[in-house]
């Protein structure tokens, strides 16, 4: 069925652009160190043995040479031991660079952060609206993502990014409050055209039901989403339920809001 719909669709309207997201290096940190040891070793050893021998005062020579030699070797030996420790305690090596990304598709540590699309949590319950018509220009359809609640309930929904506006045939838009069991409303006039304006619009719906184009009645969720990407979405006797929505300036003739239980 909805190959069918989207290749009638793809024949009156053409597909929207994609999105990408770049991504920039980061710049490496390196770190470095060194440790230097010196020494000063001085010995002297002098003697002198009045009233012996030459041979007996060789001998003495001799071995007070060897000792001397031997502790200067030993403590050039010690200094270079203790640089050695010294750089590799010291020294770290400098991590490589590697790219970033948008922190919507940054790798956690957790599965119940992992890929959640929005940084600002949504509510936790969605609202509701319901109007004889609604037209998206300028869409951009960027699939099924996952967004986190107040409560840090994770869903699936449809994310739409709305660059050229949205109209809204007599909008009724409605959220229903869990806690007191009121339901409260927002209303245009009959027979008015809300607009969205000003920059783009991200829309996170569970679900948008209606008369594709007019003509086609059909309901599009994470479990159905819709064939194609196309720019311009027209639909009539609409209902929304949106858990979030951000961007744009909403103007609602004849704006009138009441709850009712």
């Amino acid at each position: 069925m909805l190959d069918t719909i989207g290749n009638a669709i793809n024949d009156v309207l053409t597909g929207g652009g994609d999105s990408t997201a770049s991504s920039s290096p980061t710049p490496s940190a390196t770190a470095s160190a060194s440790a230097s040891a010196s020494k000063d070793t001085s010995d002297s050893t002098s003697g002198t043995v009045k009233d012996t021998t030459d041979k007996v005062t060789e001998t003495v020579t001799d071995t007070v040479k060897d000792t001397t030699d031997t502790a200067s070797k030993a403590a050039s030996d010690t200094t270079e031991t203790v640089k050695a420790a010294a750089d590799a305690a010291t020294a770290t090596p400098s991590p490589s660079a590697s790219s970033s990304t948008d922190p919507s598709n940054c790798p956690v540590a957790t599965d119940e952060v992992g890929g959640v699309d929005n940084t600002t949590p949504l509510p936790d319950d969605p609202w509701y609206l319901n109007a004889s018509s609604l037209l998206l220009k300028g869409a951009d359809y960027q699939g099924i993502v996952k967004v986190k609640t107040a409560n840090g309930t994770t869903k699936k929904v449809l994310k739409y990014v709305i660059s050229d506006g949205t109209d809204i045939g007599d909008l009724h838009q409605t959220v229903k409050d869990k806690q007191s069991g009121k339901t409260y409303h927002v209303q245009a006039a009959d027979g008015s055209t809300s607009t969205i304006r000003d920059g783009k619009t991200v829309m996170y719906t569970e679900s948008i039901s209606g008369n594709l184009l007019g003509l086609i009645p059909i309901t599009f969720s994470p479990d159905n989403p819709p064939p194609l990407n196309i720019p311009l979405i027209y639909f009539t006797k609409v209902k929304v339920v949106q858990a979030g929505q951000f961007g744009g300036t909403l103007t609602v003739p004849g704006l009138r809001s009441y709850q009712t239980d």
